[in-house]
């Protein structure tokens, strides 16, 4: 009520001043306490002149504000002006809360795009909060800056783990003057699974390797490499293949290594102790033409000494 206030700081002087300064503060108390914020609250106006007072809306809560300013003249009437503003908070959302990539796989990154929308018709500044882990690494773009009014932003998460198993992180947006959004990320994370089989070399899959973009689950009894089977009747010196097929199941790309260590021989059964006779050997093809080839050299050498030898006894 500013008709019940003193006109004393009207009329000049120190005391004038003192009052004034009282005054004041009493207003500024009083438009603070419903919310508002006046650049003044007393001055005089010299004959024909104007003078710009600026309100503004400061409101602690979310309200429909209804305001009435009471403006009083000295040795005049009171003026009233209705202050009216619906006070609304900060929101914001996001198109999921629960974001799930499914199953990954050990340093292979996953990514995923969700939007942020600005709920409010006022700008809102927004950031993101990631949990620190040493298991997998989190990117967000952007992690923060300011929505528009009623805009929406993409926001791209990537999320690349270094450890197998699953994983839920919880991931924090904190909105100016508003709620905090909550975002879950799901994740089943595989390591490397590889299968080994062996094949005949005729085999079609030795030759046409499925498509990479095939999936193919591992078999159950995918280990360790299987020790490749020879046979028990494998001819000297004739070449036998057998073909390893090694499968990678997962998304990780790796290298391999294949060589011998070791060219050691297997203990003979008490059976085969024994030198099969002659009545029992036989020969294959290939051994029997190396054993002609050999026995055509050996023939080819001693004419060779002979003629060399007849050359000696001539001379």
């Amino acid at each position: 009520d500013t008709a019940s206030l003193p006109w004393s700081w009207a009329d000049g002087g120190e005391a004038a001043d003192a009052s004034r300064r009282a005054v004041e503060a009493i207003l500024h108390a009083a438009a603070g306490a419903a919310g508002l914020r006046l650049s003044e609250v007393t001055g005089i106006l010299p004959p024909q002149s104007e003078a710009q007072v600026t309100v503004v809306v400061d409101p602690a809560a979310v309200q429909s504000m209804r305001r009435t300013l009471a403006c009083s003249v000295r040795h005049g009437s009171t003026a009233h002006l209705g202050a009216v503003a619906e006070v609304v908070q900060r929101a914001a959302c996001l198109s999921k809360s629960e974001l799930d990539f499914g199953i990954g796989y050990v340093k292979a990154p996953l990514k995923g795009l969700l939007q942020l929308r600005n709920l409010t018709r006022v700008p809102t500044a927004f950031e993101f909060e990631a949990p620190e882990t040493g298991d997998a690494e989190l990117l967000i773009v952007p992690s923060g800056g300011v929505l528009a009014p009623d805009a929406f932003v993409d926001v791209t998460f990537q999320l690349t783990p270094f450890a197998a198993g699953k994983r839920s992180l919880l991931i924090g947006c904190s909105v100016e003057g508003g709620r905090s959004i909550g975002l879950r990320i799901l994740v089943e994370v595989r390591g490397l699974t590889l299968s080994w089989e062996e094949i005949m070399p005729e085999d079609p899959r030795a030759f046409a390797l499925p498509p990479l973009d095939e999936p193919h689950a591992p078999p159950a009894e995918a280990g360790e490499p299987p020790p490749l089977n020879f046979g028990a009747a494998v001819p000297i010196f004739e070449a036998t293949t057998r073909v390893l097929l090694v499968t990678n199941h997962s998304a990780v790309p790796t290298t391999y290594h294949a060589a011998a260590a070791a060219y050691p021989a297997p203990d003979l059964a008490p059976d085969d102790v024994a030198l099969p006779s002659a009545a029992s050997f036989s020969l294959s093809a290939s051994m029997a033409a190396a054993i002609a080839a050999r026995e055509r050299e050996r023939l080819r050498i001693e004419r060779r000494r002979a003629r060399a030898m007849a050359g000696l006894d001539d001379g």
